[in-house]
Formats: C-alpha cells, structure tokens, sequence
C-alpha cells in the first residue's frame, strides 16, 4: 500500500484530486471568513451551497448554459444568506439557531422540490447539463510538473483567486476597514458615519455568492446530476478550516489544503485493490483529520494564551 500511495503522489495525480476537493470549501469559507469580520459566525453555509446545488442543475438543464446555472445558485444561496441576516440583525435572532434552522430547511426544500417536480427524494440526473468548463494552459499542460496546475475546472481558480481577493480586500481597501471596524466594535464604527447595516447586509451578500459557486461546482463541476444532502458537511468543514486558519484568508487556505489531503488520502484508500476495510470508516477519514487538526491547532492557541501568565 505505502508503494501504492508514494506513486499516486509521484506523479501528482493526487493533487489533481485535492484541488478539485477543496475548491468549494474554501469558497464557502472565504464565504464564511466576510460574515465572520462582521461578528457572526455563518452556521448557515451548508445550507447555502446545498440550495445552490439544486438550482445551479435545474436552470443549467432548462437552459443548457452553465453561466445561467451558476447565476441561479448564487441568487438561491444569497436568499437564504440574507434570510439569515435579516432575522440576526432585524429580530435578534441568535445567529446559531438560525444558522441550523437554515440548513434544515435547505435539506427539505430541495428533497420537496426534487419530489413535487421530478418525482424522486433521492437523485436527479438530467440531461443536457453543461459542465462547468475545464482550464488548459497550453504550455504548461505539456510540463511534467508543472502540468499539475492545468486541467482543473474554472471554479479551482475562482477560488484561489477568491482567496487573494479577499485577503486584499481586508487589509487593502476601506471596505475592508469598515467590515473591521462592525466585527470589532459597532458603537464605535457608528459614529465615524459607518453605516453597520450595509456593510453587514454586504458581507452576507459575498457569502451567498461565493457560497452560490461552491455549491454550484458540486453539482455541474464535479458531476452532473444532484443527490439528496450532497453537501455532505463541507459547510460545517469549511466553518472548521475558518478557525484552523485563524480567520485569515491564506490560512483558510492551508486549513481547506489540509481537509482535501486527507479527503483525497481517503478516496485512493478505497480505490486500492483488495482491501477489506469498511468505506464508512475511510470515508470518516478526512473529517477526523479536520478535528483533530482543530484540536491540536486550539490547544497550541490555549497555550499561547497561557504562556505569560505562567512567566510571571
């Protein structure tokens, strides 16, 4: 098996596999990372990217252009960002709770539709979807090593690109101030004429954006059909990569790297010849990588912390 997996990662085919794994965690954790700087934690991202699933597929099969799906997503995804947003910040509801009750209705929207519209609570695999398309570079496609970075679908590098974007945005631009300034302290943002509303409206609107093209990935990039659920906890990963990259946009980035290694670890175990290990326990890999990277990454933070109390 050890000579198995030195040769998938010899000939670099497993990063083709993490790279097309991690780009809708970490759009939906740049996502995430927008709400986050305005003081809520958006428990609501897997609800988000699922909605965006669903109707990235039906308009891209009613229309046979995969822009309309994408554009479509987004809409279902900001929606219900924005429902979020409006029962936190107009009646005070608590961001968690609301943030479950959005997946859940996430979940049961899309099986209900599936159901009332195309007579199945399962799957739904149309035809005529047009995919998502795949980048070539002309040169570096022939490159041995090189060679990694070509090939990859248009929304791999939408979300790298979304990662320096961001981190320019942030600490670059006065919006990024402002959406600073809300997180860390509201009063004081209002009275230097911040108006908190919109840039907190603003950051759920990116949310449901980026989370609108992750979810739209998963169903018309990777394949071609959408499956009850198929989110399948990459919101919740992506809330995890958030706070195992110090809510910053390069670190979500290593902590999205880090889930798709172990996603792509997982994926070769089960295509190995011969063996007798259950797929729910390979499967549950990636996602026990992800804890216990979270908990390493909490105790050395803990420990930062106590360090100059115990000096003095």
């Amino acid at each position: 098996m050890v000579s198995f997996f030195f040769q998938q990662i010899l000939n670099l085919s497993i990063f083709a596999i993490v790279f097309k794994l991690v780009a809708p965690v970490i759009l939906a954790a740049i996502g995430g990372l927008f709400c986050g700087k305005v003081g809520v934690m958006n428990i609501g991202l897997e609800g988000a990217m699922l909605v965006s699933a669903f109707f990235s597929i039906v308009v891209n099969a009613m229309t046979g252009n995969w822009i309309l799906g994408i554009l479509a997503g987004c809409a279902a995804s900001v929606f219900l960002c924005l429902m979020l947003a409006f029962f936190t910040f107009k009646y005070k509801a608590h961001h968690i709770v609301t943030g479950f009750a959005i997946n859940t209705f996430a979940s049961a929207i899309t099986v209900f539709l599936l159901q009332t519209f195309f007579g199945s609570s399962g799957s739904y695999q149309p035809e005529g979807v047009a995919m998502i398309p795949v980048i070539n570079i002309p040169i570096i496609e022939n490159v041995p090593i090189l060679s990694v970075i070509s090939g990859h679908s248009l929304i791999v590098w939408i979300a790298i690109l979304s990662v320096i974007l961001c981190s320019l945005i942030f600490y670059k631009t006065p919006y990024g101030a402002h959406l600073i300034a809300v997180g860390e302290n509201v009063q004081a943002a209002r009275s230097v004429g911040i108006n908190d509303l919109k840039i907190k409206y603003s950051a759920f609107i990116i949310c449901g954006v980026l989370c609108g093209i992750g979810g739209a990935f998963l169903s018309t990039g990777t394949t071609s059909m959408f499956v009850r659920d198929m989110t399948a906890g990459n919101g919740f990963i992506a809330l995890a990569v958030i706070s195992l990259g110090n809510a910053r946009p390069y670190g979500v980035l290593r902590g999205g790297l880090i889930f798709g290694f172990a996603n792509a670890i997982a994926i070769l175990i089960e295509t190995y010849p011969g063996l007798s290990i259950p797929s729910q326990f390979i499967q549950a890999i990636p996602y026990a990588v992800t804890i216990i990277m979270l908990a390493i990454h909490v105790l050395q933070n803990n420990r930062k912390m106590l360090a100059p109390i115990k000096s003095k």
